[in-house]
């Protein structure tokens, strides 16, 4: 993993717990950088966390190793312009993975990928690819972005297969990457564990915030690409019974301009928390809100294409919270089959979904306990996968 947050992403953090259940070792290698950014502790004997440094390693040379790759292989990593220090990151990880025999290896994301893929051949060894984000020609605007992109294409095509999280996006990957289909295999981005039926009391004791009040939580990155300032401008007209929380993943300080423009324009029922939560408080935490908000501005198939591949909608039903969202098929298609929530076309919009659900919030909040149970419970999910994971080794 490189340029990835670990201790927020569910999908690899419940990969990793369930191979280790199973009697599987797992080795995490993830950049020094990143996982000081977003920690996690495992506490299981059978998963290390190994934090790549950014060191150089003289008496290694990456032309020489990469003398049998692609030219593109080596152009990318050397000459890499927005990571400078992913050169490092591949000539540390070399040396670290160099006495460990490993059975089989899973790069994440395009990054995880390229380094995974310089391991596999080097050391003959399974890849399996995970791609959560969809990594889009579309969104290639330099000549490195470019590269990246080939890379991934060469890679995925060598791996025994590909995990997406659902059909809508896998559609987009096969015709890019030109993988067969028959090399996919779905996993939606899910949690796991059992969900949460009673409210915890977090945010309201955290902002003193009472009973009668209605909270809506957003939880996620804070982003344009989020919709966040439209979210504090439309929550901030809400009716006094409505307030609105805002948690971010990762720790936000004065310093962040884009921070200080959402407090500018929020009003008094909008609340900012901004000190990360560890994860077995962070769900509990989230059970306090009443609905969970999730907007993405429709750049491109990654955002529009959500309905399987969102963190915050995994975590929010599983926290029984109905869901206020952008008004994309691919969720529609989810609030439609278990009734879980509701969409709008924009934050500006969204007072008639909050009317609905709160309305009806008994039936809004079973169907989200069943959606988290039918389709975005990890244990249930992973299943399939870890038969064949298994069959791989």
């Amino acid at each position: 993993m490189f340029n990835y947050p670990l201790g927020v992403s569910e999908i690899i953090i419940e990969t990793a717990l369930n191979l280790a259940n199973k009697g599987f070792f797992v080795d995490i290698f993830i950049d020094h950088k990143f996982l000081a950014m977003s920690p996690i502790s495992f506490n299981n004997e059978k998963i290390r966390v190994f934090p790549v440094q950014s060191i150089d390693i003289p008496h290694l040379n990456l032309s020489e190793t990469l003398s049998s790759f692609p030219p593109n292989y080596f152009k990318y990593i050397q000459f890499n312009k927005r990571f400078p220090h992913f050169s490092l990151y591949i000539k540390n990880i070399l040396m670290m993975v160099n006495d460990t025999k490993y059975d089989i290896l899973i790069g994440v994301e395009p990054l995880g990928l390229v380094s995974s893929y310089i391991i596999s051949c080097l050391y003959n060894i399974p890849l399996i690819y995970y791609n959560m984000e969809l990594y889009q020609l579309s969104n290639c605007r330099t000549g490195e972005a470019f590269l990246l992109k080939k890379l991934e294409i060469d890679a995925s095509q060598k791996c025994v297969f590909s995990v997406l999280p659902d059909k809508y996006r896998t559609a987009v990957f096969i015709k890019e990457n030109n993988v067969p289909e028959e090399k996919i295999r779905y996993l939606p981005i899910s949690t796991g564990g059992e969900p949460i039926y009673e409210k915890g009391n977090y945010f309201r004791e955290k902002f003193n915030i009472p009973a009668w009040k209605k909270i809506l939580i957003y939880a996620g990155n804070i982003a344009s690409w989020a919709m966040c300032e439209e979210l504090v401008e439309a929550g901030s007209s809400l009716p006094e019974e409505y307030v609105m929380v805002l948690h971010f993943w990762r720790e936000t300080t004065a310093r962040d301009s884009f921070l200080n423009k959402l407090k500018q324009k929020a009003s008094s029922n909008i609340y900012f928390s901004l000190q990360p939560l560890p994860r077995d408080l962070f769900i509990k935490a989230i059970s306090s809100a009443d609905a969970g908000l999730m907007f993405y501005r429709p750049i491109d198939e990654n955002f529009t294409e959500i309905g399987s591949s969102s963190n915050k909608l995994s975590i929010y039903l599983k926290a029984g919270l109905p869901v206020i969202a952008s008004d994309f098929k691919s969720v529609k298609e989810i609030f439609d089959r278990y009734k879980c929530g509701e969409c709008a076309t924009s934050p500006y919009e969204m007072k008639l979904a909050i009317d609905l659900i709160f309305k009806n919030y008994t039936k809004y909040k079973e169907g989200a306990l069943k959606a988290f149970s039918d389709h975005y419970n990890f244990d249930k999910n992973f299943s399939l996968l870890l038969h064949e994971i298994t069959n791989i080794i």
